[in-house]
């Protein structure tokens, strides 16, 4: 039983400004911006400049140049004849963007220009296709398509100019003469001469974005059923590792209250290949290389967690064996070698654990950290990689048969939709070929609370994975990123003013907590495809941590008159179903469907339903707190859900009933069922 306050905020979510359309006419709702430029050489491998005539490319900070941010590409140039031009690439050197977003949603670009009065040259922008992901750019099966624009650098001194995809034409002999939207591999923009008399002229570009017809969310109901715990020296806070039993348990009545379910240790042993030495999370432990003695604690870290959980009724994923060649060497990912050692250390991980905490109630399952992209692996690296995880997985079902096995990857938002889908759907063609091996995936978004990496499309991608997983029993779920990074392109490390929310603020990569400033977009956008949302940040949900307030603050969003969070866990038997045989409760009226799928507002979820085995729906009971000086004064009521273990749980499968709204530290616990007769604790219980 817990009692939490907790405080009332608002979170900001503000609409990107559509501006004034001054060219096509269209019905496009929203933009992602591809290029700021208020930077020239920030992402010096993702924008390239040049000119066949005289060009000179530099930021111009001058606000009567600018569309947004703090600054415009201003582009001076001298032409001496009818072939010279200047231009700006976007190449995207074997990755292809997937500008489709739906037949029927994607509309084209849109640029803001300024540009000296009767400027006679020409705007083209070019689209070349990538079938093969080769950046063989003219090869047969690619189409090359260009939008030639005679008139608007005559006409328009300043404005946007908003461009259809089916403006663009094909003026290549290769492919198949359509434009694939899905499969663009370089644009190029060019401002193109139209003389043979020596000219010269200045033009300002900005904002280059791509406009479709969809809006992005601007409410949702997601929230966490769980989070990573980084347990390492990276962490924010590495005071974690010396936590008592206590501390941890205290701290997994913050995740309750919140509405998490499970934790995932990131990783139980953390390897170093350099001077093959690592720590180890919990000991003794027999896995080479493993330091226990340097970590200086008495009690394992991963032992007080496990024994706290217990005692809340929490469930842990326990992570296995990580180390950081994984990512500092990629060719090692490739070679059989390094597959069979790193197999080795995982066998000994995974025995371990299991002889340690087998018995435990909150052992849930294993979790495999190690992550990976899949534009990394293409075949037969790809083949070795799905190989690993299934000998990896295959030995966690060996050893405990019945915990489910997790994975969390990243997806790469360069790779369209249909290749995420086959990549995905090839994986698990080998993983879970002769068995459900993986049994959980929750993607991560990659793109931390401020990495302009993907923006309101990635439901898409999104979508395209879950699709592959579907097909091979695995379910779906995304890992929301909310700490802040400044570290990858696309970025605008000087506009701090990203898509959608002016409140977003750029950070470098740091161990910052989240301020949860736009978060509620990527939480939106998630649970468009999936409600399995879980948290990475590399902070923790102690009391007083800014990730807990902040996430705490988005909570509200969702219910502002909540100012506080009581929760009670309680156990019952219902004596018509009880089964002495096993100590369970038949579930006799939801095996028949006849089970109510809602109560007073309340909806039975059909992942609860169709629970079998100890958390079974029995059925419908209601909660009541009634006030410690007066027994007949109800206080909250609420319908919950009474599982054939006995326990009551929310209706998201917690065994916690959360009270939000409820300000008090003590009460009678009252629980009534339609059939029989109301039970009520004989005294008030304390539920700080």
């Amino acid at each position: 039983m817990t009692y939490t306050t907790h405080f009332t905020l608002t979170l900001l979510f503000i609409l990107l400004n559509i501006g004034t359309i001054i060219s096509q006419s269209n019905t496009w709702s929203s933009k992602k911006i591809l290029h700021y430029f208020d930077y020239l050489e920030a992402c010096s491998s993702n924008v390239i400049y040049g000119s066949s005539g005289t060009s000179n490319f530099s930021i111009n900070a001058n606000a009567q140049h600018l569309a947004e941010g703090v600054g415009s590409l201003q582009i001076d140039y001298s032409f001496d004849d009818s072939s010279d031009e200047a231009h700006i690439d976007f190449p995207f050197y074997g990755y292809v963007k997937d500008f489709s977003f739906g037949n029927d949603k994607a509309f084209g670009f849109r640029l803001w220009i300024k540009n000296t009065a009767s400027n006679t040259d020409k705007l083209r922008i070019i689209l070349f296709e990538d079938h093969n992901f080769n950046y063989d750019l003219y090869h047969p099966d690619n189409d090359i398509f260009e939008y030639y624009d005679t008139d608007v650098l005559n006409n328009m001194e300043e404005g946007y100019i908003d461009i259809p995809f089916n403006a663009f034409v094909d003026f290549s002999s290769n492919g198949d003469g359509m434009l694939d939207l899905n499969r663009i591999g370089h644009i190029r923009i060019q401002i193109k001469s139209d003389s043979n008399t020596p000219h010269t002229n200045r033009v300002y570009l900005d904002e280059f974005a791509w406009a479709i017809d969809h809006l992005p969310p601007t409410s949702g109901t997601g929230t966490f059923e769980g989070t990573f715990l980084p347990l390492h020296v990276y962490n924010a806070e590495s005071t974690e590792l010396n936590r008592t039993i206590p501390e941890w348990q205290s701290e997994i009545e913050q995740m309750q209250c919140l509405g998490m379910e499970f934790l995932i240790i990131q990783f139980s042993q953390l390897f170093r290949y350099t001077g093959n030495t690592g720590h180890s999370y919990y000991w003794p432990t027999s896995s080479p290389g493993m330091n226990v003695s340097n970590n200086n604690l008495s009690t394992s870290p991963i032992d007080s967690i496990m024994a706290a959980a217990e005692l809340q009724g929490f469930e842990i994923y326990l992570g296995l064996n990580f180390s950081h060649d994984w990512y500092d060497n990629v060719a090692q990912r490739t070679t059989p070698v390094y597959y069979n050692t790193m197999y080795t250390r995982q066998q000994v991980v995974i025995q371990e654990l299991s002889d340690r905490y087998t018995n435990s109630p909150a052992f849930k399952g294993y979790y495999i950290p190690q992550e990976f992209y899949n534009a990394w692996f293409t075949a037969p690296a790809s083949t070795m990689l799905a190989n690993h995880f299934k000998d990896v997985a295959a030995y966690c079902k060996l050893v405990e048969p019945n915990r489910p096995v997790l994975i969390a990857p990243f997806f790469v938002n360069g790779v369209p939709k249909d290749k995420l889908t086959e990549w995905y759907d090839n994986f698990f063609s080998i993983v879970n070929a002769n068995a459900i091996l993986i049994d959980k995936m929750y993607v991560q978004d990659a793109i931390g609370q401020n990495l302009n990496a993907t923006g309101f499309e990635v439901s898409k991608f999104f979508a395209g994975i879950k699709m592959a997983a579907n097909q091979h029993n695995v379910d779906f779920g995304v890992t929301i990123e909310t700490f802040l990074q400044e570290s990858n392109c696309p970025l605008d490390s000087l506009n701090n003013v990203p898509d959608f929310d002016p409140q977003w603020t750029f950070r470098n990569f740091t161990h910052h907590d989240t301020i949860f400033y736009g978060v509620g977009h990527q939480i939106w956008e998630a649970e468009q495809i999936t409600p399995n949302l879980i948290n990475f940040s590399w902070y923790d949900f102690t009391n007083n941590s800014p990730l807990k307030q902040s996430y705490r603050t988005y909570l509200n969003t969702l219910n502002p008159s909540s100012t506080v969070c009581t929760e009670v866990s309680i156990k019952v038997l219902l004596q018509g179903p009880y089964r002495s045989t096993d100590g369970n409760m038949q579930s006799l009226l939801n095996n028949t469907q006849l089970l109510p799928t809602s109560q007073a507002g309340y909806t039975l979820s059909n992942s609860l339903l169709n629970t079998t085995g100890d958390d079974a729906i029995v059925d419908w009971v209601t909660v009541e707190l009634r006030s410690s000086s007066d027994a007949t004064t109800i206080l909250a009521t609420r319908p919950a859900l009474l599982q054939a273990n006995g326990h009551i749980v929310d209706m998201d499968g917690s065994k916690t009933i959360r009270f939000l709204g409820l300000d008090v530290s003590t009460a009678y616990v009252v629980v009534r069922h339609r059939n029989h007769l109301g039970v009520m604790t004989a005294l008030p219980v304390v539920l700080e």
